[in-house]
């Protein structure tokens, strides 16, 4: 289940290499995110399909026509030139050059990895709003599929008739898988929603109550320890709020970021409310950095026709956020060698276009409006806050 993204105005890239990077600077491999299973492509999603690309090539991953199931997709890295892919109805293993491995998985949502297997869910239409844990190996084979039920929650198994959907799969892990759905008493703008953990038997082992719905991401930190999710809703065509929180994978605490506005954001007494739209998250080794729009529509408005592109970094350890404004991405990832050769996001939600940015021309190379996988840009080739 994904918040609704959308637009926000284009601007030059050349915005980004100003703003974030550092120009000509070579950087070691030592800055790299060094996380097991991040490989060094990245896998992208959009009107065009899903694709992998380093910058320099673009291969088109052939899961069928994305507007049969629009604007879903997740990606999870197995090692570092492999990769797990699910959209449309599908499942696929994608390694540069090299024909994807694909496998038939209607309804499937969301996908995680542990050492032998490619974890998804996906609904089974038995009574209570049942769903299976599907197990693939590595390879692609289905090894099993394991039945599991929702919470039940105010001692009844009946539920909305909005919540059908497959529940998402968030994370897995020798033990257990961390699923998100809505809950029986939620609502698709605003829920709430359960993020539940399941053992590979399909048994329930704990589960907490989110104010919202479950979008904008997931991405697990490199230990393992902290899911990164989105919590949001829908308040109308222009109001659609989506923040990123953290949940303890042990305890399944939930913790917000706060402050949920940059502290430079101008909001005052010419302003409405304003909100934070999560449009990407990925780990720098112990670091999170979240990228997202902060609309301030003026009084009396309800939109914001220039949303201002923010990225926030953010240490679990010391509570610390370090805020950098005037973005020109929804999303940034590095491809290197050089601070500059970044791949991004840019333009209108409806329209967003991947650009490969150096030194000279933006390089075109397609309709995809998000990055499921890559590389963060190394903390050296940012300036200090």
């Amino acid at each position: 289940m994904q918040a609704a993204r959308p637009p926000t105005a284009r601007r030059s890239v050349l915005l980004v290499l100003a703003a974030v990077v550092l120009p000509a600077l070579v950087v070691s491999c030592a800055a790299v995110d060094s996380r097991r299973s991040d490989p060094t492509f990245a896998v992208v999603f959009g009107a065009d399909g899903v694709a992998i690309t380093d910058g320099n090539w673009i291969e088109k991953v052939p899961m069928g026509n994305p507007e049969v199931v629009p604007w879903s997709g997740e990606a999870v890295g197995l090692d570092e030139s492999t990769a797990a892919v699910v959209a449309v109805h599908h499942i696929a293993v994608v390694t540069p050059h090299a024909p994807a491995v694909l496998a038939d998985c209607a309804e499937c949502a969301g996908i995680a990895a542990t050492d032998d297997h490619i974890v998804t869910t996906r609904r089974n239409l038995t009574p209570g709003g049942g769903f299976d844990i599907v197990f693939f190996s590595h390879d692609l084979q289905e090894e099993r599929s394991v039945a599991a039920q929702r919470l039940e929650e105010r001692g009844t198994t009946s539920f909305s008739a909005e919540n059908v959907e497959s529940p998402t799969t968030l994370a897995a892990d020798a033990d257990r898988v961390t699923v998100g759905y809505l809950s029986r008493v939620g609502g698709v703008r605003a829920g709430p929603s359960i993020i539940a953990q399941y053992d590979h038997d399909g048994r329930l082992l704990g589960s907490v109550q989110v104010d919202g719905i479950i979008g904008g991401g997931p991405a697990v930190s490199p230990d393992g320890r902290l899911l990164a999710v989105g919590i949001g809703g829908s308040g109308g065509a222009c109001v659609t709020v989506l923040e990123p929180a953290l949940v303890d994978l042990q305890t399944l605490r939930v913790q917000l970021i706060e402050p949920t506005l940059p502290a430079a954001v101008a909001v005052d007494s010419s302003t409405s409310d304003a909100w934070f739209l999560l449009t990407d998250l990925i780990w720098r080794e112990s670091t999170l950095l979240v990228t997202g729009e902060v609309h301030a529509p003026p009084a009396g408005e309800g939109c914001d026709p220039q949303p201002e592109s923010w990225q926030r970094s953010y240490d679990p350890a010391t509570g610390q956020v370090d805020d950098l404004g005037d973005l020109a991405a929804r999303a940034l990832r590095w491809v290197g060698p050089d601070c500059d050769h970044l791949l991004a996001v840019i333009g209108p939600w409806e329209s967003a276009a991947l650009v490969r940015t150096t030194a000279g021309p933006e390089q075109q190379l397609g309709r995809f409006a998000w990055i499921g996988l890559g590389q963060p840009v190394p903390a050296s080739c940012r300036p200090a806050p």
